[in-house]
């Protein structure tokens, strides 16, 4: 409108009477951690028993659904890829499953050497703790309680809440560690279009 006046394409500049907006307020919702914080999370919580689930959060930005519904059979190692087929939500206090926000239905993430490093131990760990019980429920579930059963995604927030205070990093809720990463590959000069499809 600021151009189309002069050149009478416009008989008035029609923004000249409104006010200026200002800054954009930050969202307390969107908040999100630096690179160098997220590394100083996650080495925090490296002796954490989900230390796993805190990782794959930071290195894929998957949400927490999504993460809570992954089952071994979603994951292939050897090619790096975690194929996200179904979320883990709760509905009127009772966790379920459900299907994916993606449009596609299903989606594959690559994931790096580190964390195909990371997945293996854990994988190895949580072996390790059917063998050691009498009892174990066998959801294949990535992420889960000490019996087998999956996680609950109110606990799983709480878990990380707590496990975030315990450090001098600025609090963020679990779904910051998506925007965390969307950041950090930003910062990092990957195309907003990539990210986007990555998220």
């Amino acid at each position: 409108m600021k151009y189309a006046h002069p050149m009478s394409i416009v008989g008035r500049n029609p923004m000249d009477k409104v006010d200026d907006p200002g800054a954009p307020q930050a969202d307390p919702t969107s908040k999100a951690w630096t690179m160098e914080q997220t590394m100083t999370f996650l080495s925090s919580v490296a002796g954490d028993r989900l230390h796993a689930l805190w990782w794959l959060a930071a290195w894929t930005g998957m949400r927490r659904g999504e993460l809570l519904g992954l089952r071994w059979s979603d994951v292939d190692l050897d090619s790096g890829v975690v194929s996200i087929r179904r979320t883990w939500v709760q509905v009127d206090g009772t966790p379920q499953e459900s299907t994916p926000k993606t449009p596609q239905g299903r989606r594959a993430v690559e994931i790096d050497d580190r964390t195909v490093s990371i997945l293996r131990r854990h994988r190895t760990a949580q072996v390790q703790e059917r063998l050691a019980r009498s009892a174990w429920e066998d959801t294949d579930h990535l992420f889960v309680w000490e019996d087998g059963r999956p996680l609950r995604p109110d606990w799983t927030s709480r878990r990380f809440d707590h496990l975030v205070r315990r450090t001098d990093l600025p609090v963020i809720p679990l779904h910051g560690l998506r925007h965390s990463h969307a950041t950090a590959l930003l910062t990092a000069g990957v195309h907003p279009k990539v990210v986007q499809e990555r998220l």
